[in-house]
């Protein structure tokens, strides 16, 4: 679960022009608004990121009445705030330490509009569905998913989710002092995370192949018009994946992951005419050079798997001087036009190497979609 409040330290507070009561708090990567009767340099705080909805309770009513209680980047002052900062004493009484995920103890939730929100949930090969607004009532969600129903995203598959490069402070650090690592740096598109995998299945007269179409947390068992299916169709994926079982003998799987954008999804920002689908990961089990930790292939593996079988990657974006770099650099480096289309602002950079990936959000690009 993604740990949206947390423990943390207010390094420096920095003055705003014109503002006597206000400053821009340092907290690891983040820049934030606080107010400087509340905090001084040093202090611990907790740190609840963009995209955290705050409980309905008397003490965030301010905030409710200002964003209905959730997280936003804003601009005040000329400057730009990502998150909210809280003194010790909004959590219970207790032994508190850097780092510490108190996020259940602060009732704080995840803003669904990012994430991949179902119209239905399907929860077995039967098709059973359950309504979205029926899986809102809190009980009966947890009534109806239970493990063994949820068994449909394939478990030994990573899902998709970059840490925030504000968070990680210390790659800066790192990359600063090897100016030699190879960074490979992509765009971050606003779409839908699709996961498409094949499995070997051997049986006693031959192989079968069976094929799973997963959204970013569930496998869709029925056919629909979703994104993910009409991508599936378009590619003929399940066909490619089959292909690349009867060429590898020794896998047992292939794991294919990507932004599914277009017709349908977030707005089509990109103006496309149609679905269409761009790969970001590749997961398999063959014993391989290419294939590292947790069965994702290398960037360079990445690369041979998609022209040998017929897929895009996501775009890569040049002119990126890890070496160099702070951390404004990296989020001011986020910002730009889309290679999907140059009208339209991308919504951010992945960075990765072949064992760490992290992703850096366009603050224009979170401006102006309110995010």
């Amino acid at each position: 679960m993604r740990k949206l409040a947390t423990i943390r330290v207010i390094d420096k507070i920095d003055t705003i022009p014109n503002k006597d009561f206000i400053g821009v708090g340092h907290v690891d990567g983040w820049n934030v608004i606080v107010n400087k009767n509340d905090f001084k340099p040093g202090d611990l705080c907790v740190y609840c990121e963009i995209d955290s909805v705050l409980p309905d309770k008397p003490e965030f009513e301010n905030i409710k009445k200002r964003s209905n209680l959730r997280i936003r980047t804003m601009r005040m002052g000329g400057v730009v705030s990502q998150g909210i900062c809280f003194p010790l004493s909004i959590l219970p009484k207790g032994h508190y330490s850097i780092g510490d995920n108190v996020t259940d103890i602060m009732g704080v939730t995840q803003y669904v509009g990012n994430m991949d929100i179902e119209k239905e949930v399907l929860l077995d090969k039967k098709n059973i569905k359950y309504p979205n607004w029926l899986m809102k009532i809190p009980f009966i969600r947890k009534l109806l998913l239970n493990k063994k129903e949820y068994r449909g995203f394939p478990e030994w598959i990573s899902k998709t989710d970059e840490p925030r490069v504000q968070n990680m402070p210390q790659v800066i650090e790192f990359a600063n002092k090897n100016p030699d690592h190879k960074w490979i740096v992509h765009e971050k598109l606003d779409g839908q995370s699709g996961t498409f995998v094949c499995v070997r299945k051997k049986r006693l007269f031959g192989e079968t192949y069976e094929y799973m179409v997963c959204s970013r947390n569930l496998r869709l068992f029925q056919k629909d018009n979703r994104s993910y299916w009409k991508v599936s169709e378009k590619y003929n994926i399940k066909d490619r994946l089959v292909r690349y079982l009867k060429n590898n003998k020794k896998a047992t799987y292939i794991c294919v992951q990507g932004e599914c954008v277009g017709q349908g999804v977030q707005g089509n920002k990109y103006r496309l005419p149609d679905n269409d689908f761009y790969v970001f990961n590749v997961q398999t089990d063959l014993l391989s050079d290419e294939v590292i930790l947790g069965n994702k292939l290398t960037e360079t593996g990445i690369d041979k798997f998609c022209s040998g079988y017929g897929f895009k990657r996501v775009p890569e974006i040049e002119g990126f001087d890890f070496s160099k770099m702070t951390m404004e650099d990296v989020i001011a480096f986020a910002d730009g036009k889309s290679k999907i289309n140059k009208n339209t602002l991308r919504e951010g950079i992945v960075i990765r190497d072949d064992t760490l990936s992290f992703k850096a959000i366009s603050n224009k690009f979170l401006l102006k979609y309110n995010e």
